[in-house]
């Protein structure tokens, strides 16, 4: 039984298709152990995930980091995941007439000095996207016209196509957003954000002097494989080079 935890957003997005993944996967005599293709998942905040790491409770975990990392953890960069502003044709047109279609010049580029308008969801203040993006708020002078605050990205897509406000969007998300547009006439526009250059970035956590059983180093690349999708979807979103 291999125990893995993330947070809510992470394991609602990434965990479904890892956890079936891993059951289908080579490489494993599931004949000598009949749980050995098992995940058991755990949803927890950060903090509370190095925790669990550092007492056993689970063999790996991947979020962001918190200040306070413990000595016996060690961890791995997965990926750097980008926050992305979004907003729909319908809102684009009612806020925003005077911009085109192709508005959000060659790179994808929204200035959010233009949209301080326009409501807007938000995510938890916690979180480390949101803070890195209050910091270019703040850099700018700029307040937002926040209407909802909530943990829950997806959430705030669903909101966004049906024109109650513009959104945010880390990239785990896009797979969620182009599900979206894909049965939708009103289209979501993902654009990066305008002064926001630090990421996000997401680690793989192990205790120190775990040792990594087969199951773990199939797991690992399974993830793995996830995070480099994610990664080449966020980029190609937007017109990014990789």
């Amino acid at each position: 039984m291999l125990k893995v935890g993330t947070t809510e957003g992470r394991f609602r997005m990434i965990m479904p298709d890892l956890m079936a993944a891993f059951q289908a996967s080579d490489g494993m005599d599931d004949k000598k152990d009949g749980e050995e293709k098992q995940i058991q998942g755990f949803i927890s905040d950060a903090v509370s995930l190095r925790k669990m790491i550092s007492s056993g409770e689970l063999d790996l975990a991947f979020s962001g980091l918190t200040p306070q990392m413990p000595a016996d953890i060690k961890s791995r960069l997965l990926f750097d995941e980008q926050l992305f502003f979004v907003i729909s044709d319908n809102m684009l047109q009612r806020y925003r007439p005077d911009y085109s279609h192709d508005f959000c010049n060659s790179e994808n580029i929204a200035d959010l000095r233009d949209f301080r308008f326009v409501p807007v969801c938000r995510s938890l203040p916690n979180l480390h996207c949101m803070q890195i993006l209050d910091t270019v708020l703040n850099s700018m002078r700029v307040s937002l016209n926040c209407v909802h605050v909530s943990g829950h990205f997806d959430l705030h897509l669903e909101l966004a196509v049906r024109d109650y406000a513009a959104c945010f969007c880390l990239g785990m998300y896009l797979s969620h957003l182009e599900k979206i547009n894909e049965g939708s006439d009103n289209r979501l526009h993902v654009l990066r954000i305008k002064g926001l250059d630090e990421t996000n970035p997401v680690f793989l956590l192990q205790k120190e002097t775990h040792v990594p059983s087969i199951g773990e180093d199939v797991f690992i690349r399974l993830l793995e494989d996830k995070c480099r999708k994610i990664t080449k979807q966020q980029n190609d979103l937007v017109g990014l080079r990789q």
